[in-house]
């Protein structure tokens, strides 16, 4: 229930580090590799202040964001998300999970409000994606001047590590209707 500094690598495949209680907590992993990490904070938020290079087990969101700002997030898996409990995209950072052929999965992220997208593998091989949502739509993208007209004030970047082959992917983006 306090903050956690690691100045090193932490690297532990079966330990489940879980973030609780009802301050703001801030969390500097030393681009560390872990087994299970939760965010169950009743109110308040976790503030990453570092990449986490890998979850390897899985992603637990049951209350509090988890706040990534300019950091990456790579899971194998995640489970819970909500408007209560996602990843805040608010800066450069993304959240990434590897996903199987003919697999889908949910990427529980937003930035000032809860924009889960789901994604469905058809490419043929195994991929790992990066996604993030910014809470506007911008003329060249991610960048110039915001786009006005009506449209959904989001966008959603969606970054492969593979090149694209078959069917590519199904994609599902959601949004709540103050956007």
């Amino acid at each position: 229930k306090s903050n956690l500094s690691d100045s090193g690598v932490l690297s532990n495949a079966t330990a489940n580090l879980i973030f609780s209680g009802t301050t703001t907590q801030q969390a500097r992993f030393g681009n560390s590799s872990l087994g299970k990490l939760t965010i169950n904070k009743s109110t308040e938020h976790l503030s990453m202040l570092s990449n986490v290079s890998y979850v390897s087990d899985s992603l637990l969101l049951y209350g509090g964001n988890a706040i990534i700002g300019n950091f990456n997030l790579s899971a194998r898996t995640s489970g819970g998300g909500s408007a209560a409990s996602y990843i805040k995209t608010n800066g450069m950072g993304r959240y990434s999970m590897p996903i199987a052929n003919t697999t889908s999965k949910t990427f529980a992220v937003g930035n000032s409000s809860y924009n889960p997208i789901s994604l469905t593998n058809n490419t043929g091989v195994a991929d790992s994606v990066a996604v993030r949502v910014w809470d506007e739509v911008y003329a060249q993208g991610s960048t110039g001047s915001a786009i006005t007209n009506g449209r959904v004030k989001r966008t959603w970047e969606i970054v492969r590590t593979t090149s694209a082959t078959g069917s590519g992917y199904n994609i599902t983006v959601s949004w709540d209707a103050a956007s």
